[in-house]
């Protein structure tokens, strides 16, 4: 073999392809905490250095030395196994994992990589690593939302009109265990295999040429719906049952709002989210179910009041109004006759009870709760409805 100029890419005339395999073995971790992505990869390099020449007995085999067919029948062209130490005279090209948060190459005795030299100068490079890649997540509609999580390798300094990436991906899933997210590992767009990138402030962005696949991710949703959605739900109508409790089972009616109450606000402070900016969507839910529930504890509240204080109040503001249109109209009735300011006075009076007489009836306890459990039910299945029919259209604009 003749060695080739290490710092030199080949064919400076035109940009070199090199294609990059993954094999997915795993993927270990997503880390919602810390926004990441965990694999276990192997990747497999190939590119073309025509400087690297071959001898006729480049197919000789002996006890350092392996021979083997390439898979392509239509090349069927020897290949050797190298030290990988080779690549030391060879020229590499500098790939680049994007967001790449840590990398550690596998090893037993020795590292495990390998390099072979086909004999039609094509280079083969493989190595095993476990690695993290940091994505962005946003949980403002968790655990009604899409997360995408983009695996791109391109080059650290070649643009796209000096190195062009290709590329493939496998992941077998007999070997994957169980996540806490359901995903899919799709292709790279077309579109988006050139990516810009700005070197420095205020130079114009260049374009890199990248390769990778996305993995789309959706969270267990039938999980949280169970443990979650389900028992907060109940307890929002359960507490509406409270309504038809006579009053003189009070005692039972009290530990029953109650209970729901600690119930709900138990299943608030034991709710696991991941980080956001704000509130997310089954938090807003949670909290609307605990609103429903103390809003019926109030209502009891009132109820237990025989003679109420709002009744009092009411027939003072009513009182006073009817003072105010008095004095209002007193110099109108001036020019009356007397009969028909009797009449207007007595109009007058007439309205005053029939207003007292609606007070006292809107604040008693039977008829606040008649009205409880007609209202209360209405408005929160109208929230339910809403809640669902916004966060399911939002999920779908995600796609």
């Amino acid at each position: 073999m003749v060695q080739s100029t290490q710092h030199v890419r080949p064919n400076p005339d035109k940009p070199i392809k090199v294609g990059i395999d993954l094999r997915i073995n795993e993927i270990e971790d997503v880390s919602a905490e810390g926004l990441s992505v965990r694999y276990h990869l192997q990747f497999t390099l190939r590119w073309r250095d025509e400087r690297v020449q071959t001898t006729s007995a480049f197919g000789v085999t002996d006890s350092r030395e392996i021979v083997q067919r390439v898979m392509d029948p239509k090349r069927m062209e020897v290949s050797r196994s190298m030290d990988t130490d080779f690549l030391n005279y060879l020229w590499v090209p500098d790939i680049t994992i994007y967001n790449l948060k840590q990398l550690a190459t596998l090893e037993m005795v020795r590292p495990q990589t390998s390099l072979r030299i086909y004999k039609n100068s094509t280079i083969e490079y493989r190595f095993s690593a476990r690695l993290t890649v940091g994505c962005s997540f946003f949980f403002s509609n968790y655990p009604i939302d899409k997360q995408v999580c983009d695996f791109l390798v391109g080059s650290s300094s070649l643009t796209k009109d000096e190195m062009i990436f290709q590329g493939s991906f496998y992941h077998p899933m007999e070997t994957q265990r169980p996540l806490p997210v359901d995903y899919e590992l799709v292709r790279l767009p077309v579109d988006e295999r050139i990516r810009p990138r700005v070197e420095k402030e205020g130079q114009a962005p260049k374009n890199y040429s990248v390769t990778g696949f996305k993995m789309r991710m959706t969270s267990l949703f039938a999980n949280i719906v169970i443990q979650t959605y389900v028992p907060s739900g109940l307890f929002g109508y359960v507490s509406f049952v409270s309504f038809l409790i006579r009053r003189k089972e009070q005692t039972g009616r009290l530990i029953m709002l109650v209970l729901l109450t600690l119930l709900e606000v138990n299943v608030l402070a034991n709710l696991k989210v991941p980080p956001s900016n704000g509130t997310t969507a089954v938090q807003i839910y949670c909290l609307a179910c605990l609103v429903c529930v103390v809003c019926a504890l109030m209502e009891y509240a009132i109820t237990i009041c025989d003679q109420s204080p709002a009744v009092s109040t009411f027939q003072k503001l009513t009182r006073k109004a009817i003072r105010s249109r008095r004095k209002e109209r007193h110099e109108d009735a001036r020019g009356k006759s007397g009969g028909n300011q009797k009449d207007q006075k007595a109009k007058r009076e007439s309205k005053m009870v029939k207003l007292e007489r609606a007070g006292r009836k809107c604040f008693h306890p039977e008829y606040l709760d008649m009205c409880a459990f007609s209202l209360f039910p209405i408005v929160f299945t109208a929230f339910n409805i809403g809640y669902w029919a916004y966060f399911l259209t939002e999920q779908n604009k995600q796609q």
